[in-house]
This record gives structure tokens, sequence and C-alpha cells, in this order.
């Protein structure tokens, strides 16, 4: 886990003016220059690529899309994992030293046996897309900014440890009115609990920095019998009463919280319920995830995106002027499909999908409600469909039930080696809940198998797993 407590929470609704320290103050466009240089800086697809390296970026859509690659007057270093320049930049004001190192640690969480004495170089570019319309007459006009690329090489004393991305997608000012108004009804917790007889949701959520996580509502010994007997509405963190919410308008009348339905300080009951958990989420009516969420005190039906404003003032036409907004994303493929770029996005590159105990979540739900930062998606092993689309799209392979589940060996140790190849790369706040995420799916693949388990490994393919 990153070290949080140490940033510096900004805001950057896009409703204030934004502080620019002297070397942000670059992130300021100049529209002159871009027109008179964009002859010689046009750069087509493939070339965009070689630019950026390692084929990370790739804008498709228009064939033939023409991408100019703006290099900005802006280099500068800091040191992991805490990036104190950035932070002492954010302490003197600058809202978007504190929106970038916000951004770094959020996409690259390290501890200090991470990355002890590694240093980070930043580098920034802007992406702009000629039209269609603007190549066929070869002119320079008809150009949109497009993204903000934020460059990180991050190396040691030994050398060059690898690249890295921060994308920020360029957008019109967020919409200042929320038509949302929610409700929440009071629920009264029941003994006895039956999830396979009882119709009811499973929350999959991220329990947010220490700080957070410590306050969060929890069950616990001494809280059992007022937890029985009811819990006041106002008690519970913005998360929880957004998922009842959901659940009042599916009329859904249980949800299973682990934080409420495990006695999270009785260390035997927390055994035994971890190791059923997968139980819980594959026998859930729907699983929701307010992936948009990264914490238990933010909550997910009203949406309000981070954005930073940046302002502008046309060189050429003084009288244009206004601002522009930046949006974090992770992505390392911008689509010009919106739709289905968006739902790559939010499918793959949340904090709530890099949280160890949500790869086992996913991968056993029978289906999945996603409240992401701009849209609401549906998942099932054989259908997708989001609120930006018009119709529902057979699901994609990487969501579907596990196939070691259904492989005999030795294609279902290969298989079983992917797929915790890909659980390592999550982060767990305790390293002792690693094998308890993962559990209930390591007794499926017993029992299909007919083998024993040996701490991640396989008795019947315990020689490959040790190499």
């Amino acid at each position: 886990m990153t070290p949080r407590e140490s940033t510096k929470e900004v805001k950057t609704s896009g409703f204030e003016p934004t502080n620019l320290c002297e070397a942000c103050k670059n992130l300021i466009l100049d529209d002159r220059k871009i027109v008179e240089n964009a002859g010689a800086r046009l750069k087509n697809i493939q070339p965009l690529n070689e630019v950026f390296g390692f084929n990370k970026l790739n804008f498709r859509g228009v064939p033939g899309a023409n991408v100019i690659v703006d290099t900005l007057d802006f280099h500068q270093y800091d040191e992991l994992p805490h990036l104190p320049r950035l932070a002492a930049s954010a302490e003197a004001g600058c809202h978007f030293c504190a929106f970038l190192r916000t951004a770094i640690s959020n996409q690259y969480p390290m501890s200090d046996s991470d990355c002890n004495d590694a240093r980070m170089e930043i580098a920034f570019h802007y992406i702009w897309q000629r039209s269609k319309q603007a190549q066929m007459l070869g002119s320079s006009l008809g150009i949109w900014l497009r993204a903000l690329v934020v460059d990180l090489t991050i190396s040691l004393h030994s050398g060059v440890l690898g690249f890295e991305k921060i994308i920020f997608l360029t957008e019109a000012p967020p919409d200042p009115e929320n038509p949302r108004l929610v409700i929440v009804k009071g629920h009264s917790p029941r003994n006895n609990f039956n999830y396979r007889k009882v119709k009811y949701a499973a929350l999959s959520y991220c329990w947010g920095p220490p700080e957070d996580a410590e306050s969060m509502l929890k069950t616990t010994k001494e809280s059992l019998q007022s937890r029985l007997s009811g819990i006041v509405k106002g008690e519970m963190p913005l998360v929880f009463r957004d998922a009842i919410s959901v659940c009042e308008k599916l009329a859904i009348p249980y949800l299973w919280i682990d934080a409420l339905c495990i006695v999270q300080d009785d260390e035997k009951e927390w055994q035994q319920e971890a190791s059923q958990m997968g139980k819980v989420y594959e026998n859930a009516f729907v699983t929701i995830v307010p992936s948009a969420s990264d914490s238990c005190k933010e909550g997910f039906v009203q949406r309000s995106r981070k954005t930073l404003e940046v302002p502008f003032r046309s060189t050429i036409r003084q009288e244009i002027h206004g601002e522009y907004y930046l949006r974090q994303v992770t992505s390392l493929d911008l689509d010009l499909h919106l739709a289905q770029y968006k739902y790559y996005l939010e499918d793959n590159f949340t904090r709530w999908d890099s949280r160890g105990w949500t790869f086992q979540e996913k991968a056993l739900s029978r289906r999945i409600l996603k409240f992401g930062p701009s849209m609401v998606s549906y998942d099932c092993p054989k259908w997708r469909r989001s609120e930006m689309e018009d119709k529902r799209r057979e699901s994609s392979g990487g969501w579907s039930k596990p196939p070691v589940l259904s492989l005999t060996a030795p294609e279902s140790y290969t298989a079983w080696n992917d797929i915790t190849g890909n659980f390592a790369k999550r982060h767990f706040r305790y390293r002792k809940d690693i094998f308890p995420a993962i559990s209930d799916m390591a007794q499926r693949f017993a029992k299909a198998n007919k083998d024993k388990y040996v701490a991640g490994l396989w008795r019947g393919d315990l020689f490959r797993g040790l190499l």
C-alpha cells in the first residue's frame, strides 16, 4: 500500500480558480504555437507509438487519423515513494502538483521497500488530433485537444527501472447540477441468515487508506448484540448507505457487507467466514461494485469526478478565453470509440480492480453491477451492458468462471499459475489475508482435480511450481 497519510487533499472540482506553480504554468496552452507548428508536429499512428515507446499509446477510430504530439517545457525529478518535491509544491498551493501526486500514488502504489532511493523523472506531452476534414484539406485547423500524457521514468543508481504513464483526458466543464436524490430507509439485520434460500446482494468495495478503514463502522464482539438490534443509518459510511439504496431500488431485501457480517476482532470466526466468502459472492443475486469509490467514506450514487481546471486565453484572438478540465484515466489504449473505451478503463483500471480481495469476488460472482466514475455497467458471464451503449454485448473473455474449475491436469495447473500470477499483482493491507483471499477458488480446484493444496501450489505439480 502507498503511504497516503501525507497526501494532502486539494479541491479540484473545476469550479474554483486553479493555482499553478511556475513549472506547471507550462500547462497553459499557446494556440498560436500549435497552429504555426502543426505541420512539423503532425505524426501518424505508427510514429506516435514510436514516440512513446513500447506501443503503449494507440489512437484508433478514423482511418489515417493524424495526431500532434506537443512536448511541453516541463521536466522535474522527484523521489519515490513519497514524492517530496510534488508534496512541497502542493503544500505551497499548486493544485496540479497535488493532483499529479495523488494520481501517481493511486496508480502506482509503492512502499519504502519497493523503491528505496528510486528517482522519478516527469515529462509532459499534450496530444492533439486533427479532424478528417482537416486532413483532406491539408489544413492545420480543425484540431482538438485529446489528452495530457505524463511520462514517468523510474531509475536507480544502477540504471533505468522502467517507464510508466499517467493519462489525463481533457473534457468540458463538469455539470454543477446533480439531480440524484436518494432516501435511505432503515434496515434491521436478522439472525440465522441463510444465503442459499434468500435473495440478497453482496457489496465488493475498497475500505480505503488506513485512517478510513480504522474508523469505518464494523461489527466486533462488543457491538454484535447492538448490530443485531439495528444500525443507525447515520453511523454508516457513505458506501454502505449507497449500497442500501441500490438494494431498495432493485427490491433486494438483504445486503451482505464483510465489515458488518463478520465479527472483525474474532479471529476464529474471521478465518471460518473468510474461507466461505467465495460462496457468499457466488450465491448473491448480484454483486454491487462501487469502483468509483476508493474508500468506504466515498459514495457512488452521486457522481463527482475529480477534475482540475486549467485556464486558457487564445494568443490569436484575445476575446476567446475560458478553461478546460483534466481528468485522470489509466489506460494503455486511448480508443476513440468512447463507450467501449470507457468500459475498458472502468473494468480494468480502478483501485477496486487492484485490491486483493476483489479478485475472487469478481471471479465467482454471478452478476456484477458496477458503478464506475462515469457510467453504470452490468456484467454476467455471457453478457455485458453499460448505460453508454444501446445494446448488450458479449462479455469479454476475461470475466468468466475460473477455467481451472473445468480443466483437468496438466492444463489446469497452467491455468492456475496464470490466475495466481494475476492475483499476485493485487494489493493487500495485511499480508495474512493473501491465502484466505483465494482460498475458496483453491478449495474448488482441489475438489475438481482431487489434489492437495500446499500454500498456493499443488502436490501434483509441486516440482514445477517451485521452479
